[in-house]
């Protein structure tokens, strides 16, 4: 569950920081989203 958890906190940072900085979510997260 360790692995789980650490992809869950990098989904939950990448989702906050998102809310302020769309073009970034998408440059960082865009694997996710």
């Amino acid at each position: 569950m360790g692995p789980f958890m650490v992809i869950l906190a990098s989904i939950r940072q990448c989702m906050s920081a998102g809310m302020a900085y769309t073009t970034l979510r998408q440059q960082i997260c865009g694997w996710q989203i």
